[in-house]
């Protein structure tokens, strides 16, 4: 019988056993994590010294302004570049659990949701485009014509003018002769 032996504190698999580890379980205490696992740990201990690094030299570049940039601007580009294989490193190991179900022939945990919760079921999706509106036909109702005046109905270009003997004052025009209507206080009777 063949056993999967597990790294003791991330345990993941670091091996295939005929036998058990002398613990008398699949954990190897001799092996704290998996190579996968010890990576990461050195890429994140070496975005961290990075870090500290930066900030001590950027801490330096403050009091002494004066002082050569070039260590400073050195230590910025390390971390940065530590920074990146710090993310690329975490992206990689949130799809660990994907790529180890599909290569053991299993779905994924998001896919097993779907089964499960029956999302991926034809009469559900079908269900769910009616729902949303897929496939829906909806009429749109022909406007009204419109309803003009005729022209004859229409005051002349003329009457808007304020210099002309035809004008008459709106009901918000103002009466002081001015030209101007004051709209500053609104309490104030017009």
């Amino acid at each position: 019988m063949s056993y999967q032996i597990l790294a003791s504190v991330c345990q993941h698999p670091i091996r295939a056993s005929s036998s058990l580890p002398y613990s008398g379980s699949n954990l190897d205490f001799d092996v704290r994590y998996c190579p996968s696992c010890s990576a990461s740990r050195s890429v994140r201990q070496e975005r961290d010294t990075t870090e500290q690094r930066y900030r001590q030299d950027r801490d330096l570049q403050e009091l002494f302004p004066e002082s050569d940039r070039t260590t400073a601007r050195e230590s910025r580009r390390e971390y940065d570049r530590s920074r990146l294989a710090y993310q690329e490193d975490l992206d990689y190991q949130q799809d660990r659990q994907d790529r180890e179900r599909r290569a053991a022939g299993r779905p994924t945990m998001r896919e097993e949701g779907r089964q499960f919760a029956g999302l991926d079921d034809p009469e559900y999706l079908d269900f769910r485009r009616q729902m949303n509106g897929y496939g829906r036909t909806t009429r749109i109702a022909e406007p009204e014509p419109e309803r003009h005046r005729s022209e004859s109905q229409y005051r002349d270009q003329r009457e808007y003018l304020r210099t002309s003997r035809r004008y008459e004052p709106g009901r918000y025009a103002d009466r002081s002769g001015s030209g101007y209507y004051d709209t500053s206080d609104p309490y104030r009777r017009r």
